[in-house]
């Protein structure tokens, strides 16, 4: 499934973003077209994947200073898949993307909080 648009895209960065007191905040991917997959867990402990237009952070991550990013494993990579999980009643807490080569990066809540696997 690839509601985003995102298999066969060039990432040209995977990034963490992490708040000041370094807690994982959000996972972005940055696209070769400038614009990015932000996944992010939201009040309801489910998971927020927003397909943005640039590679700027959204309102909900403000004030943006108060943000770091730091590079993971992906970058430079085709993406070849996208796994949605979803729990039983439809809502989604997961999302794997598979890059060429066979590396994969997932983002998961878990406890209502983001974890990278």
């Amino acid at each position: 499934m690839d509601e985003f648009g995102l298999v066969g895209a060039m990432a040209e960065a995977v990034v963490e973003v992490r708040d000041e007191d370094g807690d994982l905040a959000a996972l972005q991917i940055v696209l070769e077209d400038g614009s990015a997959l932000l996944c992010t867990v939201w009040t309801d402990w489910s998971l927020r994947t927003d397909r943005r237009p640039d590679a700027a952070l959204p309102d909900y991550l403000w004030p943006p200073e108060s943000y770091t990013r730091q590079p993971v494993t992906g970058g430079g990579r085709r993406i070849v898949a996208l796994r949605p999980e979803t729990d039983e009643a439809g809502e989604r807490f997961g999302l794997e993307v598979e890059f060429e080569g066979g590396h994969r990066i997932a983002a998961r809540s878990v406890g209502g909080e983001l974890a990278l696997t």
